[in-house]
Order: structure tokens, then sequence, then C-alpha cells
């Protein structure tokens, strides 16, 4: 009976452990692709103002190593 209560306890406490770390890595995850969607939101925000200060799509590519059809994606959202 005590050994099946150390088995029983001990698959709890790995079931409960592996929970805490699957939290912690879907909480990592997020916070990469928050920062991700932060840098592309930064990376729009100054392909617009280029654009607006009078760059060329071209100089705008190569100003922020962007590909010209992205950045002509931008322009036109």
């Amino acid at each position: 009976m005590r050994n099946e209560r150390d088995i029983r306890y001990k698959c709890e406490i790995n079931f409960n452990n592996d929970l805490l770390k699957g939290r912690e890595e879907g909480r990592e995850e997020g916070r990469e692709e928050g920062r991700e969607e932060g840098r592309e939101d930064k990376k729009a925000e100054i392909i617009m103002n280029m654009n607006n200060k009078g760059c060329t799509i071209e100089q705008i590519a190569d100003l922020t190593n962007t590909d010209i059809h992205e950045v002509k994606a931008i322009l036109n959202k």
C-alpha cells in the first residue's frame, strides 16, 4: 500500500512540475511573440515616417534592410 501511494505521489509531483514548466514555456513564447510584434510595429512606423519624409521605396528598403515587396505592402495598409 505504501509503495503504491509513493508511486502515486511521485506521479502527481511530476505532473505538477511538468504543468508548471509548460505554463512557463507558454508564457515565454507569448513574451517572444509580443516582442516580435513590437519590432514589426516599430519597423512599419519607421517605414511610414521615411515615406512621409520623401524617401523612395528603394531607399527605405535599403536602409531598413527590408524586401521592397514588404515595404510596398506596409505602405499600402
